[in-house]
């Protein structure tokens, strides 16, 4: 089966083997997969001379992608090369073997060189002209993967190799991992079943796209809006927030004294995080979560079409099908996780919705009943409590007057130089490899190992444009391998996009400390990437299970949170002092205020969305506010809204169907790594080196259960995931 690209945004043997569950006593083959002192301005990456870069080929360093047209010819030539390898494993002319897999992996990389191209083009591309080609070349290249994951004898030359015990035992962990994936993704999608139900899984798969794609444009036309006072909005939204969020939005011909609230998910939650009428910030919530209607019908649909695919091919449940090859192994392990996790905050989670009760309570003059708390006042008090105890410095400028982008990419150099003993060297950007003008400032970095030589390349897009992906990702422009006969490694190179708006236009660009963790998450991402040594780049990088992938970009948060690592990068932007360490311990502090409300929502994201897809029919209707109901009553003290139906724009349903559990899973990895690694010492050389050679250097192509217990010494646990959310002393010394 081949899969294409990787791109992260907003992913084992059982987990009864991998996981040790401590409940606290009641008391506690090819997926497609952002005037200052001088010690202020230093540029954040070396520009030393003596390396020199070749000559570079095209767009993204891609050979030969100098113009729009030439998208649809290197598309024409992937898959000419690739018809060419395909006639080799069909007529038996390459033995069974490793060599069955790296021509299947040959194919695959030469195609994933043109469709990842086309994929970060169509996203980042300024010309419109680019982002058609590239759009056109996208569409003919995944419908011939299509073709290549419904080829019989192409499954059947990987079976060869799968089932001879003969040639199976010729292969390393790599190279058999990357087989039984190749195998189990074809069959997938049926490639085993005969004629008949090959082609009603087809057939399957098919609607289950188009359900997919209905439930996602939905999202965009169930776009409700309403209006409301001007005067109110600017007494109770900060103005930045307004200016930037909510004024780009505004109808043209409107009176002046209004302003119109639309239900995008910025504007929605600027409204439930800082209005301070009940009332409005009820009537947003009851906006957002009642639409769109229609996508209930579609989810109805979807949940019944997955099931028939999942039990065509042999599963229980949809559920089961999704995790079969992924650490968890079944919904019964996901099941037992969310509830062992559930029950250890439960105590904390009701003490935090407590606070808040009284916090609402006070705020409206001692009127009312404290348990008389609703789904639209979390956000909002979990804010004001957070800016009462905390500062409202960690709310806004106090913070990201330390954070100017120029000393945060600094903190990704000394992050890399630090731990891994790698410098990240900006060098020029050819003219035929930028997709935007220059004032975009796009920058191009290679990482450089005094022993191993260059690692790879990191292209940085940084700020926002029109007609530019509006988010933060990582994206793969080309995976890291050894190709058949190559003498050298093929080196990886990403891109790094985010959106990074100047409050002032006239001064440096200052992230807020979300941002900061962003950036650093998304370069977790890069790092797998880059740092992956894989033979195969089927199972290079970020070519990991979604319940591990995540891992990494986890573990590089926890740095952005610790002071002995910001202050060596968190300036302040005029004074060149850094960040005082009792705003970081605000932070901090801020962070855990409710760790235990928070981590329960993530549970019920999860367990609804397992519910969703486990096991048919279900008790109470999928599509109706009862149901949510009913998990919710399970989960959480807080009540459910009466006729609320967030299930009906939960995006990841499609996506990531039955696999919303793994960022809980990745977040205590993550806990755990932190806590055996670095708690003692951030910038660990020691630290760094195990954490790139025992995991980063395997990408995909290990086992990640083995890859965890190599790392840590032990069994990954809960444990050090709960201390987190209950310490409330210094997390980085905490021993």
């Amino acid at each position: 089966m081949l899969s294409v690209g990787n791109k992260y945004a907003p992913s084992i043997p059982t987990l009864g083997a991998c996981f040790q569950y401590t409940l606290s006593p009641p008391a506690r083959v090819w997926r497609r997969h952002h005037s200052i002192r001088a010690s202020c301005v230093s540029k954040p990456f070396s520009t030393a001379a003596p390396f020199v870069i070749p000559a570079t080929p095209g767009l993204f360093g891609v050979t030969g992608l100098r113009h729009p047209e030439d998208f649809l010819r290197l598309a024409r030539e992937s898959v000419s090369r690739c018809e060419n390898l395909k006639h080799g494993l069909l007529t038996g002319r390459v033995p069974a073997g490793v060599d069955v897999i790296r021509d299947m992996d040959a194919i695959s990389n030469t195609l994933c060189i043109a469709i990842d191209a086309a994929e970060l083009a169509r996203n980042v591309h300024s010309e419109e002209a680019w982002r058609e080609a590239a759009e056109e070349a996208f569409a003919g290249l995944s419908g011939y993967i299509h073709e290549l994951n419904t080829d019989v004898g192409l499954y059947q030359a990987v079976c060869s190799v799968v089932k001879d015990p003969h040639v199976a035992a010729t292969l390393d962990e790599e190279g058999s991992r990357t087989a039984q994936l190749l195998k189990a993704e074809f069959e997938s999608s049926g490639i085993h079943l005969p004629d008949l139900e090959r082609q009603e899984v087809r057939a399957l798969l098919n609607e289950i796209t188009s359900l997919e794609t209905m439930f996602s444009n939905n999202l965009i036309l169930g776009r409700r809006s309403f209006q409301v006072s001007k005067s109110d909005i600017l007494a109770q939204i900060p103005s930045e927030i307004v200016q930037n969020v909510i004024l780009p939005h505004q109808p043209p011909g409107q009176p002046p004294h209004l302003l119109t609230l639309t239900t995008d998910t910025a504007v929605a939650n600027a409204v439930l995080r800082y209005a301070r009428d009940g009332n409005l910030r009820r009537r947003m919530y009851q906006e957002v979560n009642t639409s769109p209607r229609e996508n209930l019908e579609v989810l109805s649909r979807l949940i019944k079409s997955r099931d028939t695919l999942a039990r065509k091919l042999g599963f229980p449940s949809y559920a089961h099908r999704f995790l079969a090859d992924k650490m968890a192994k079944c919904p019964e392990e996901v099941d037992r996780f969310l509830r062992a996790l559930a029950e250890n905050v439960r105590a904390k989670a009701g003490k935090e919705l407590e606070v808040l009760q009284r916090a609402k309570q006070e705020d409206e003059g001692g009127w009312g009943d404290s348990a008389d708390f609703h789904s639209w006042d979390l956000s909002y008090y979990m804010g004001a409590v957070k800016s009462a105890r905390h500062g409202a410095s960690t709310d806004g400028k106090g913070v990201s007057a330390y954070l100017s982008l120029e000393n945060c990419l600094r903190g990704l150099a000394l992050l890399s130089q630090r731990l891994f003993g790698i410098e990240l060297r900006e060098v020029a950007l050819d003219e035929t490899e930028a997709w935007a003008p220059a004032e975009s400032k796009l920058k191009k970095v290679v990482l450089l190992h005094p022993r191993h030589g260059q690692l790879g390349t990191i292209y940085l897009d940084l700020y926002p444009r029109q007609a530019k992906y509006t988010h933060h990702a990582q994206f793969t422009v080309r995976c890291g391998c050894l190709p058949a006969g190559a003498s050298s490694y093929q080196l990886p190179v990403v891109a790094l996009v985010c959106n990074f708006s100047p409050c002032d236009p006239a001064g440096p660009v200052l992230l807020t400390h979300a941002e900061l963790e962003a950036l650093f998450h998304e370069f977790g991402h890069a790092l797998h990437s880059l740092l992956s040594r894989t033979r195969f780049q089927h199972v290079a990088g970020t070519r990991a299970p979604v319940d591990f992938v995540e891992t990494p970009s986890h573990l590089l948060e926890y740095f952005v949170w610790d002071q002995r690592v910001l202050a060596q990068f968190a300036h302040h932007h005029q004074t060149g002092r850094p960040i005082p360490a009792e705003l970081t311990a605000a932070l901090r502090a801020a962070k855990r205020e409710f760790s235990g409300l928070d981590t329960q929502i993530q549970v019920l994201y999860s367990l609804v969305d397992q519910k969703l897809f486990g096991p048919q029919p279900l008790a109470e209707d999928p599509t109706t506010s009862a149901f949510l109901a009913s998990v919710q009553e399970k989960v959480m003290q807080m009540p459910h809204s009466e006729g609320a139906v967030w299930h009906a724009r939960f995006g990841h349903l499609t996506g990531y169907g039955a696999g919303y559990y793994g960022y809980l899973y990745d977040r205590v990895f993550a806990s755990h790594l932190w806590e055996r690694l670095f708690v003692q010492d951030p910038w660990s050389r020691e630290a760094g080196e195990r954490l790139w050679k025992e995991m980063l250097v395997h990408g995909g192509g290990k086992d990640p259960c083995h890859i965890l217990r190599d790392v840590l010494g032990e069994e990954p646990a809960l444990d050090s995931f709960l201390a987190e959310l209950e310490d409330e002393g210094e997390i980085e010394h905490r021993a």
